[in-house]
C-alpha cells in the first residue's frame, strides 16, 4: 500500500511546489460551474479581503491529486472546480493565467469558460494578488493509479468531499486502539475493533440524521461540518467579546490536539459536574452501543440525548469525541427537526419568525439556543426564544444586509454586561438569569421599533415586518409596540403554566 500525503497548502504554493503542472485527466467531466457560482466566489473573497481578520486563511476544502510520474502531472482528481474557477479569478486580478497548471477543456467547457471571463471583467472588485496566498486547501496526493480511483470512485459515491471532520473521524477512530487497557490482550483486542465498528456507524447516522432540516439545507448534505463549525467550535470558543473564526487548523486544535487521553481504557469516559451529571464519575460503553455511568450505575440504554456531557467540558479522545459530537447532534435533531409533542411554541417562534430573518441570523438563534437547552433543558424556553428573536428582530430592520460580521457582532456588542450572551447561558444558574439579561438588551432596540417605517411587502425587512404582525395578530401597520406585545405574550405563557 503507497499512503497519501496530507498537507495544508495555499492555493499558490500548490501550483509552485511541484515541477508537474496540475492537469485534467480523461475520467473529469469538463468546467461546468454556472456564472453565478463564479460571481459569488468572486463576491465572497472581495468580502474576505476585507474582513477585519486578514490573517484568517480563506478555506476551500479539499483538493484531492493523483501524481502521475510517468505523465508527468498533477491530476486533480477533485477540486477541479473549484481551483479552475481560481485559475479565472487569477486571470482576472493579474492579467494572465498562473504559471503550474496545465488545464485543458472540450470546446463545450471553453464556451462556459469564456463567459465566465466575460462575466468577471464587468464586476467590479477590489481582488489583490496578494489574496492567492491566503486560499488554503487541505491537499491528499496520491501516486498510486489504483488507489487514484479508489479515492475517485468513493468520493463520487458519496458526493461530498473529504472535511476537517473526515480527518478528526480518523484519528479519534485510531484514538481508541491506541488506548491503553488493562483486559487480556484479545478480550481488549474485541473490546477496540467492537467499539471503533460502533462509532463509524454512529457517525455517519449523525451525518445524514438530520437531512430534513427547517433552514433550507439541501437533502444529503454532510451534518458534521455543519455541527463542528457552526455550533460546537462557537460555543466553546465565543468568549466575553472574542469571536475566532474556524478554520482547518483551529478545528484540529480544539477537537484533536486538545482532546484528554484517555486513562481508565478505550470504553471508558470521564465525567465532569454539570446540570446533567451530579454523581456519576465516568461512562463505560459497550461495543452492542448501551452506556452505564459509573457511580451509581445507572444504565443510559442506547439514548445519546441523555448523556451527561456539557458543551464546554473537555473532550476525551477516541470513545469521548464520538459520544460528544453524537450528543449535540442529536440534541440538535430533537430542537429544530424532530416532530415531537416537546418544544412546540418554541419551534413556532423558530418557524413563524427566526426563519424569515437572514440565515446568519438563523444560525445564531440555534446556536444560542442549543446551549440554553444544553444549560436548562426546557424550563423558560419559551421566553427566552421571544426576548432573544426581539433582539434579532432589531439587527434585521436596522441593516439592509445583514453580512456573517453582522450577525457574530450581536455576541460582543450588545450595551452592557461585559459577558456575551454565550458566557450568561454558561455560568448562570437558573435561566431567570439569562432572560434578564435579555431583558435588559432590549433597551438598546427599542428606538429602531420606534421608528420603523418599513413597508409590509415583497422585501426581506418587509416580508419579516409582516410575519412578526401575523405572529402577534396584530393589525397595525408599525412595530412600535413590538416589545409590549413580547411581554404580554410571556405573562400569557407563565399564567398557563
Amino acid at each position: 500500500m503507497i499512503y497519501p500525503s496530507v498537507d495544508i497548502l495555499s492555493f499558490a504554493n500548490i501550483l509552485a511546489n511541484s515541477s508537474f503542472p496540475l492537469a485534467l485527466d480523461t475520467y473529469q467531466r469538463g468546467f461546468v460551474w454556472s456564472e453565478e457560482q463564479v460571481s459569488i466566489l468572486h463576491d465572497d473573497l472581495t468580502a474576505y479581503a476585507h474582513a477585519p481578520t486578514p490573517d484568517v486563511p480563506y478555506y476551500m476544502g479539499t483538493l484531492l491529486l493523483h501524481e502521475c510520474a510517468e505523465k508527468r502531472k498533477r491530476f486533480i482528481i477533485d477540486g477541479q472546480q473549484r481551483m479552475t474557477a481560481l485559475c479565472l479569478l487569477y486571470q482576472q486580478v493579474v492579467g494572465c493565467f498562473p504559471a503550474g497548471q496545465d488545464l485543458r477543456y472540450s470546446r463545450a467547457s471553453a464556451g462556459v469558460i469564456s463567459a465566465a471571463l466575460r462575466l468577471l471583467k464587468t464586476t467590479p472588485g477590489s481582488i489583490k494578488p496578494s489574496i492567492f496566498g491566503k486560499i488554503h486547501f487541505t491537499v491528499i496526493i496520491v501516486s498510486d493509479v489504483d488507489m487514484a480511483f479508489s479515492f475517485f470512485d468513493t468520493q463520487n459515491s458519496r458526493g461530498i468531499r473529504l472535511e476537517t471532520t473526515d480527518l478528526l473521524k480518523a484519528f479519534h477512530l485510531r484514538a481508541i486502539a491506541q488506548c491503553s487497557g488493562s483486559r487480556p490482550q484479545e478480550s481488549q483486542k474485541s473490546l477496540i475493533h467492537g467499539l471503533q465498528d460502533h462509532c463509524a456507524k454512529r457517525w455517519e447516522i449523525m451525518q445524514k440524521e438530520t437531512e430534513k432540516r427547517p433552514d433550507g439545507q439541501k437533502d444529503g448534505v454532510d451534518f458534521a461540518p455543519r455541527l463542528f463549525e457552526l455550533f460546537l467550535w462557537r460555543a466553546r470558543r465565543w468568549q466575553a467579546n472574542k469571536r475566532p473564526l474556524p478554520d482547518q487548523t483551529r478545528l484540529l486544535d480544539e477537537f484533536q490536539k486538545q482532546t484528554w487521553p484517555a486513562e481508565q481504557g478505550p470504553d471508558t469516559v470521564a465525567l465532569y459536574q454539570s446540570r446533567t451529571n451530579i454523581r456519576a464519575r465516568s461512562l463505560a460503553l459497550s461495543e452492542q452501543g448501551g452506556m452505564i455511568l459509573h457511580g451509581d450505575r445507572i444504565t443510559l440504554g442506547m439514548d445519546v440525548g441523555q448523556l451527561p456531557f456539557s458543551l464546554r467540558q473537555p473532550i476525551q479522545k477516541g470513545v469521548g469525541f464520538f459520544l460528544y459530537a453524537d450528543k449535540y447532534a442529536k440534541l440538535y435533531q430533537n430542537i429544530f427537526v424532530d416532530q415531537s409533542d416537546r418544544y412546540i411554541y418554541f419551534r413556532r417562534v423558530f418557524d413563524d419568525l427566526i426563519l424569515k430573518n437572514q440565515k446568519y441570523i438563523i444560525e445564531i438563534f440555534q446556536l444560542a439556543s442549543l446551549m440554553y437547552v444544553d444549560q436548562f433543558g426546557e424550563e423558560s424556553l419559551d421566553e427566552f426564544a421571544l426576548r432573544l428573536e426581539f433582539l434579532f428582530g432589531e439587527i434585521r430592520l436596522s441593516h439592509d444586509r445583514i453580512a456573517k460580521e453582522t450577525a457574530q457582532k450581536f455576541f460582543s456588542d450588545l450595551q452592557g454586561d461585559e459577558l456575551n450572551l454565550l458566557d450568561v447561558i454558561t455560568q448562570a444558574s437558573h435561566p431567570r438569569q439569562v432572560n434578564i439579561y435579555l431583558k435588559s438588551q432590549a433597551k438598546s432596540c427599542r428606538e429602531t421599533y420606534r421608528q420603523d417605517q418599513t413597508s409590509v411587502g415583497s422585501t426581506v425587512k418587509g416580508r419579516y415586518k409582516k410575519a412578526v404582525l401575523k405572529f402577534f395578530e396584530e393589525e397595525t401597520s408599525s412595530l412600535a409596540e413590538k416589545e409590549a406585545w413580547v411581554e404580554a405574550e410571556i405573562e400569557t405563557l407563565h399564567a398557563e403554566r
